[in-house]
């Protein structure tokens, strides 16, 4: 990706990742077009940035809730309705 308008600054190839991938830091001289569908689309990097270990790395993704989850909570609606119903039927039949 070097041109008179880029100039790559450090790379680093991560072939033992799936799919392989590369990190580069580059300096735009003068304006350029980037091709984001060949490159990804570009971060803008502070000066402090110099290799990939430097980069804001994102958190683990939140935990929602799956099927069991909310079968389990279905389930706890249902018991506690059912239980309500079951007490109203009781004071039903004892007022009676």
């Amino acid at each position: 990706m070097q041109s008179p308008q880029v100039e790559v600054e450090a790379s680093e190839i991560f072939e033992s990742e799936t799919p392989k991938r590369q990190w580069v830091l580059f300096k735009v001289k003068s304006p350029a077009v980037f091709e984001a569908r060949k490159y990804g689309f570009p971060t803008i990097a502070d000066d402090n940035i110099r290799t990939s270990g430097d980069t804001v790395q994102r958190p683990d993704p939140e935990v929602t809730p799956g099927i069991p989850e909310l079968l389990d909570g279905i389930k706890t609606v249902a018991m506690i309705a059912a239980a309500g119903i079951g007490l109203g039927l009781f004071l039903k039949i004892v007022r009676k």
